[in-house]
C-alpha cells in the first residue's frame, strides 16, 4: 500500500515519514511474488519497476517531459508577461533530471545532504482541478490550471517513490524532489489566485 500526504495545511516532506500527517492510501496490486515495484505514473497508469535503477530513469523521463512543457509555455507570446518565471521552471526542471542522473551515477551529492527541508504549505486549488490537455488556444488561467495539476501528480508521484524507497540515500533524494515540486504547485497556485483576483473572481 502506498501512502499519499494530504495534510490540508502544508506539505513538508521530512514528516511524510514520521507520519505526522494524516494520509489517504493508494492500494496498487502486485503479482503474488514479484519483486517489481508497482506504482502510477503522471496519467494515472499502473508502471512496473524492476529496480531503483529503472525508478530512477523513469523519473528522469518525466523531468524531462516537465522541462519541455515550461519552455513551450514560456515562447507563448500571449503570456511573455509571466515567460520568465516558467523559464525558471523549466530550469528547475531540467536540475530535477540531472539530480537524478548524479544520484544514479554517483550517489547523494553534498547539495542534496545539505538541503534544508522547510514547511511548504498547500493551498489545494489543483485538488478542484480537472486533468486538462494542452491547447494553443488555452487562456491563461487554463494555462495555471494545466501546471498546477502536473505539479500536483509529480509531487503525488515522488511521494510514491519515497515510501517505496529502500535506503536511506534513496529517501532523502526523493524528499527533496517532493519538496522541490511542492514549491512548484504552491507558486503556481499563488499565481492562479493572483490572476482570478484581478480579473474579479
Amino acid at each position: 500500500m502506498l501512502i499519499l500526504a494530504t495534510e490540508s495545511k502544508g506539505l513538508s516532506l521530512d514528516s511524510c515519514i514520521n507520519n505526522q500527517w494524516k494520509f489517504e492510501s493508494l492500494r496498487l496490486e502486485k503479482e503474488s511474488g514479484s519483486d517489481n515495484r508497482s506504482l502510477v505514473d503522471l496519467k494515472g497508469e499502473n508502471m512496473e519497476f524492476e529496480n531503483l535503477a529503472a525508478i530512477l530513469d523513469f523519473a528522469i523521463e518525466k523531468e524531462i517531459e516537465a522541462a519541455e512543457f515550461y519552455t513551450k509555455i514560456s515562447e507563448e507570446e500571449a503570456f511573455s508577461g509571466t515567460g520568465k518565471m516558467f523559464e525558471e521552471f523549466a530550469r528547475e526542471e531540467r536540475k530535477h533530471q540531472q539530480m537524478l542522473h548524479d544520484f544514479k551515477t554517483k550517489g547523494l551529492t553534498t547539495g542534496m545532504e545539505e538541503y534544508q527541508f522547510k514547511w511548504i504549505t498547500d493551498i489545494k486549488r489543483s485538488n478542484y482541478v480537472l486533468d486538462l490537455e494542452y491547447s494553443p488556444a488555452m487562456g491563461y488561467n487554463e494555462i495555471l490550471m494545466l501546471a498546477m495539476k502536473r505539479e500536483e501528480k509529480a509531487l503525488q508521484l515522488y511521494n510514491d517513490f519515497l515510501e517505496k524507497a529502500d535506503s536511506e540515500e534513496s529517501r532523502t533524494l526523493f524528499k527533496v524532489l517532493c519538496q522541490e515540486e511542492a514549491k512548484h504547485k504552491l507558486a503556481l497556485e499563488t499565481m492562479y489566485d493572483d490572476y482570478m483576483a484581478q480579473m474579479g473572481d
